[in-house]
């Protein structure tokens, strides 16, 4: 869940989705920012990190600032240098904590403090910053989706699935009504926003054991709607894999990888699939997902993808 939460990260300041006072999209970064949030990671760890410091070099706006620090710790993880990310991590803390100070009235920046604490594991911290987000621009779906993200990684898989059918409706609501809101950085194209949750709310009925029928159309839209997309891939995956449907959940993990390499559940999912197939190779696949991102294989595995 944790890939879902990133790809939402610049929603509140690209498309204003919060409410009230917004990032001013003329300070966006340019000549960098797409390699430096390359969810897909399509460039080598080296290239991501150059990418993000020139953004830091050239932007002034604590928002986009944050986000860049954010990106690059990311990829300073990926390079093997988890005390550079760690600073990094710090640093976007500081700057979203700095605009919040500055900015009392806008709710962007709890929100991205509260992905990030997230992110982070700090999830007390997080829900006190949706908590103050709400009560500056109550509803919100990236409100409603984080603590979805939250809950699904405490196991709390009835609250997850309530939280992220209430970020989808909120997401079409307001885009029904005129307020069509958008997201991109983190993916190749833009796309409307509810389309992003469907993977969630596919995942955290799979997780539950619970409409299994209902979480297959979801995720069959999930993936038709985002030409298969990987996450949208993963999550599909994942609920064959909780149907006993191992062939097929392998096929899915497969094509998640390919679309995203350093993908760590998808690399979780090809490692116990492998296994359950007598494929020892499948060991390496599981011992890479915990360098790349331990938490979300220890938050799959709770949810029961785990090695037989």
């Amino acid at each position: 869940m944790r890939t879902a939460a990133l790809s939402l990260l610049m929603l509140v300041a690209i498309g204003g989705a919060a409410g009230g006072q917004t990032t001013d999209t003329s300070d966006a970064p340019t000549g960098g920012w797409g390699s430096c949030s390359d969810e897909a990671h399509r460039r080598s760890a080296e290239q991501e990190i150059a990418a993000c410091t020139r953004v830091l070099d050239n932007t002034q706006a604590e928002m986009w600032r944050g986000a860049a620090f954010w990106w690059r710790g990311i990829a300073q993880k990926r390079a093997g240098q988890p005390d550079r990310a760690a600073e990094d991590f710090t640093s976007a803390i500081a700057a979203y904590s700095h605009y919040i100070e500055t900015t009392p009235h806008s709710s962007e920046g709890y929100f991205q403090r509260a992905q990030l604490y997230a992110y982070l594991q700090r999830y007390d911290e997080a829900l006190r910053d949706y908590d103050a987000a709400d009560g500056i621009a109550p509803n919100q779906a990236i409100s409603h989706f984080g603590r979805g993200n939250i809950a699904f990684t405490r196991g709390d898989y009835t609250q997850a699935t309530s939280a992220f059918d209430a970020a989808q409706r909120t997401a079409r609501l307001r885009s029904a009504s005129g307020a069509l809101h958008m997201t991109d950085g983190a993916f190749s194209g833009r796309r409307f926003v509810g389309q992003s949750f469907d993977p969630s709310r596919c995942a955290a009925r799979a997780a539950a054991g619970v409409e299994l029928d209902l979480a297959e159309q979801i995720c069959d839209r999930a993936v038709r709607e985002s030409n298969s997309d990987a996450d949208a891939l993963m999550a599909r995956g994942f609920l064959r894999f909780k149907q006993q449907r191992f062939e097929q959940a392998s096929a899915d993990f497969t094509a998640a990888l390919r679309a995203r390499p350093d993908f760590a559940g998808a690399l979780l999912g090809q490692g116990v699939s492998r296994l359950r197939s007598g494929d020892a190779a499948g060991s390496a696949d599981i011992e890479r997902a915990r360098v790349l991102d331990s938490a979300a294989v220890g938050t799959y595995e709770q949810a029961g993808l785990r090695a037989p």
